[in-house]
Formats: C-alpha cells, sequence, structure tokens
C-alpha cells in the first residue's frame, strides 16, 4: 500500500471554522489564497475554468457539485473574464459546493495556456495535470478523469 492510499482527510480545519467536507481534502478559503495547489497535495484535484456567462459553464455547473460531493478529489473553480457580482450570483444559484476564486489578472488563464470557458484539468495525487477536457464536461468524463488521476497518483 502506498503511503497516500490510506491517507485521510483532516476532520477540521481552523481557518474555514471546522468545516471540512466528508471526502477529500479541506476546502477554504484559504486553500485557494494563502496556498498553492501545493495544499492538496495526495489527492486528485479538479480544476474547472468558468463565466458566469457561459452557457456551458451553467450546464456542467451541477454536475461538478455532484461530484465534488461523491468522489474522494479536490475541486478548485477560476471565474475567469467576468465581473464579481455575476460571478458571486452564479456560485449561488448553482449551490457551488466548493472553493472558487476569481482570477481577475488572468494569469492563472494565461499559465494554463486557456482558450475559452470552460476548460477543466484534473491533476493526480502529486500535482501532475492528467487530463484536460475543453468545452462542457459531462459527469461521467468527469468521474472517468478522477479516477485515471487517482491510478497515475499511485
Amino acid at each position: 500500500m502506498h503511503k497516500h492510499e490510506s491517507r485521510q482527510p483532516p476532520t477540521s480545519c481552523s481557518e474555514c471554522s471546522g468545516r471540512t467536507p466528508k471526502r477529500g481534502p479541506p476546502l477554504c478559503a484559504a486553500w485557494s489564497t494563502r496556498r498553492s495547489l501545493q495544499a492538496v497535495r495526495g489527492y486528485p484535484v479538479v480544476v474547472n475554468f468558468w463565466a458566469s456567462w457561459c452557457i456551458p459553464c451553467k450546464h456542467e455547473a451541477p454536475r461538478f457539485v455532484a461530484s465534488a460531493a461523491s468522489t474522494p478529489a479536490g475541486f478548485l473553480g477560476l471565474d475567469i473574464q467576468d465581473f464579481p457580482t455575476d460571478a458571486r450570483a452564479f456560485l449561488r444559484h448553482y449551490h457551488i459546493n466548493y472553493v472558487s476564486v476569481r482570477d481577475g489578472s488572468h494569469t492563472t488563464y494565461d499559465n494554463y495556456g486557456l482558450t475559452g470557458v470552460p476548460e477543466t484539468y484534473i491533476l493526480d495525487r502529486k500535482g501532475r495535470i492528467i487530463v484536460h477536457l475543453v468545452g462542457e464536461t459531462s459527469r461521467t468524463q468527469l468521474e472517468n478523469g478522477i479516477a485515471q488521476a487517482e491510478r497515475a497518483g499511485r
């Protein structure tokens, strides 16, 4: 058995007032603003670039919410090319249950070489990009990508 296979998520996170998911890493604002993806090493991570005006983003949002609740992966949303008030309304409307931050400087957008939204990257336990999905993501694609990342990171 590999070291990470038996790793359990912490039972609390002082930086998010003790709120932690039942599965996967603690997901709190501190994870996305003061820490890098290093904080969730040991878990597969789904990074989804989205915008509130993007129709395919609206279609896939419920799938991401469902997968975030049922898989042992961390989820991170990155809102790009958007107005902050519209983005907050999107997060409330779709009951987003994972950390989502705004890339106001387009730095992350540029670093990942995005061509538009939505785009999704699935990283393995070591932080390596295993899957890159361009366009609207199906629940099957998402869950298969997470499974692939889990196998790759062992």
